[in-house]
């Protein structure tokens, strides 16, 4: 039966992880909002269709194919490559956090993932700890840095947003001033309004 003390650090753990997954929707949701700007979307078909996306590599893509579109348009998506990487990067700290379990190892209570974990859970149950050895593990303040990466991330994110949109915003008023500004069409070979142009004979 765990001990008091060790049920407060298991209940650290989960908060910090928790915390660390709220940190990451704000990321998503800035997802969302990039989508809305790149394809002209009403806000919620946007939200609906991404929803609809279960894998956030598959959303990123998505947006990265479309971002495609506008490299020649908007100096703001130069910065978008390095961004891209990052958030690749961090959706794999994410599911680290996502796909784990609290475990009291060597003394010591932390976090492992899933899947970066280098022996299966019945090796490490079967086996003494000091032949299994420690596998790849978080601790609480591990778990807290990263949450304030994805806080972070979700900011740029979010400034890469409002950028992308105020350069939109300015080449829409540039072209409608020049559409405004261009010469009407030449009139010149159309006949008044309410006039008719005789017609030809067919007779010789």
């Amino acid at each position: 039966m765990p001990t008091s003390s060790t049920k407060a650090l298991t209940d650290t753990i989960h908060q910090a992880i928790g915390n660390a997954l709220d940190a990451w929707s704000r990321v998503e949701h800035s997802l969302e909002s990039l989508f809305v700007a790149l394809t002209s979307a009403d806000v919620w078909d946007a939200h609906l269709i991404m929803a609809s996306i279960v894998s956030f590599d598959a959303r990123l893509k998505i947006c990265n194919t479309l971002m495609g579109r506008h490299r020649k348009n908007f100096k703001t998506v130069e910065r978008w490559d390095a961004l891209y990487n990052k958030l690749d990067r961090k959706y794999r700290k994410r599911s680290e956090l996502a796909h784990g379990s609290v475990v009291q190892l060597n003394d010591k209570t932390v976090w492992i993932p899933y899947y970066s974990t280098g022996q299966s859970m019945r090796e490490m149950v079967l086996k003494p700890p000091e032949e299994v050895g420690l596998p790849p593990h978080l601790s609480t303040k591990e778990i807290e840095e990263r949450a304030l990466g994805f806080r972070k991330l979700a900011g740029a994110l979010s400034d890469f947003n409002l950028d992308l949109r105020a350069e939109q915003e300015q080449l829409r008023a540039s072209r409608a001033q020049e559409a405004d500004q261009a010469p009407p069409p030449d009139q010149s070979d159309r006949s008044p309004k309410g006039s008719r142009r005789p017609r030809r004979s067919s007779r010789v």
